[in-house]
């Protein structure tokens, strides 16, 4: 994805910590200046894609919530009308 709110909202409405969240030790590019020691320190992966059943996922996964172009319209008019500018 590129679409970097979209990425956010999948990040912050599909991921449980416990389970999608792996931080892993090892080697790391020279180029790599976040940890206290050269070339070595902690990565993170982040699992933010639905979960299945065959996973350990019970439940069900809900679908997209998607708004029609006429709600989305009506949606930017009314933050024009309060004042805020979109970009």
């Amino acid at each position: 994805m590129h679409d970097e709110s979209e990425v956010a909202w999948r990040v912050f409405n599909n991921v449980d910590p416990s389970r999608d969240i792996l931080i892993t030790e090892g080697p790391l590019d020279v180029l790599d200046h976040s940890s206290p020691t050269a070339s070595y320190g902690a990565k993170m992966g982040i699992d933010a894609t639905r979960t299945w059943a065959s996973e350990g996922y019970p439940r069900e996964w809900p679908d997209d919530i998607a708004m029609s172009d006429e709600i989305r319209q009506l949606v930017d008019e009314k933050w024009e009308s309060y004042g805020i500018d979109l970009p």
